[in-house]
Parts: structure tokens; sequence; C-alpha cells
């Protein structure tokens, strides 16, 4: 399961807790959206730095 997959699962995961207040809720998801992103694009970086060491 790439990074993204789990990022994925993990919000929908977060968005199904709606125990917490709607402004409080809507800056975690925020700040998790960013984050995912984040961890997308450097768990790509990565996979692309191996093909390439392994070519």
């Amino acid at each position: 399961m790439s990074m993204f997959e789990i990022g994925i699962a993990h919000l929908i995961v977060t968005r199904g807790a709606r125990t917490m207040p709607p402004v409080e809720n809507a800056e975690v998801i925020k700040v998790l959206v960013r984050t995912v992103i984040v961890l997308a694009a450097f768990a790509s970086l990565i996979e692309a730095l191996q093909l390439a060491a392994s070519a």
C-alpha cells in the first residue's frame, strides 16, 4: 500500500469522526490534506529515485 493510499484511507477515517466541533474539524482536515499531499509527493519522489537507480 503506497503512502498516497494510506493518506486517502486516513482521510476517510478522520472524516467519519464527527465528534469535534465543525470549525476544529475543518482545520484538522485542512492540515491532514496538506500532510497527505506532501507525503504522497515525497513517496513518489523516492519511488522515482528507486526506479532511476535500478535502471
